[in-house]
């Protein structure tokens, strides 16, 4: 099966992968700052999740009224913009994790904050179709170029050649570009939403039983230590929309065996 992986995604490091990190973030800008504006105010729309990622240190609240199990916590905005009145609610300060409000399955709907009403059936179905579309082909585009760079690494891997040090502008692109979609995902549910379904999506007509999450996963343990660490927070920043919730458990679980052997 491991050669099948390999051989998905054409192994030469492309330019597209250095270039990548330049255009990745002008990927939706217009040239024109107004409907710029426009276009992000459509994005920003129906946040039912907050799902915002905690730094160690950070201050957040655990409310036992609402809470649906003693990890889940939430953000101090989420807390204020909230009606906790006579709840049992205390302060602490995270080591890592993310806000759980809007999360059906970790906090009561009755303690959701007023910015977030819980999860919609589709949060991209305010958009234009056109910008919709648009959205999908460069998502589609920047998921390709991770492949290629992961693929790349792991053929270095399975050739015992290691990390070539002329490579090493493959590796900080690739971050650079997953640290930037990673900051689309978090501001915009819409986006992440589009992120989640083409990772999920076949990577091509010759290939319809593999997607990119499938390959990704798998290819996980054999990337550098901080491609690896860039997915991780890319992946849990995607945790809380519930379709990846739902797709990465079930790819997680098929890759499980191969993380626990090589993290």
């Amino acid at each position: 099966m491991g050669e099948d992986y390999l051989n998905l995604v054409d192994t030469k490091p492309s330019l597209r992968v250095v270039e990548g990190a330049k255009w990745i973030t002008f990927m939706f800008s217009v040239g024109d700052f107004e409907q710029w504006k426009n276009i992000q105010s459509l994005f920003k729309q129906n946040k039912g999740i907050c799902g915002a990622t905690w730094v160690p240190g950070e201050i957040a609240f655990k409310c036992k009224t609402c809470e649906k199990d003693p990890t889940c916590a939430i953000c101090s905005t989420c807390f204020t913009n909230g009606d906790h009145e006579g709840h049992e609610y205390s302060l602490i300060t995270t080591s890592s994790g993310m806000c759980d409000c809007g999360d059906a399955d970790s906090w009561c709907s009755e303690g959701f904050c007023k910015l977030h009403s819980g999860p919609s059936v589709d949060p991209t179905q305010h958009l234009p179709p056109v910008l919709k579309n648009n959205a999908i082909l460069i998502f589609r585009a920047i998921v390709d170029v991770i492949c290629e760079y992961v693929t790349v690494m792991n053929k270095y891997a399975s050739n015992n050649e290691g990390y070539k040090t002329k490579d090493k502008k493959y590796q900080k692109n690739c971050i650079t570009i997953l640290n930037t979609i990673e900051e689309y995902c978090k501001q915009y549910p819409c986006l992440k939403r589009i992120a989640c379904q083409v990772l999920a999506k076949p990577l091509g007509p010759e290939h319809t039983q593999t997607c990119a999450l499938d390959l990704l996963l798998f290819r996980h343990s054999r990337s550098t230590p901080m491609v690896r660490e860039a997915l991780y927070s890319f992946y849990s920043s995607c945790l809380s929309d519930m379709e990846f919730k739902k797709i990465f458990s079930e790819y997680f679980t098929k890759h499980y065996k191969d993380f626990v052997l090589h993290n």
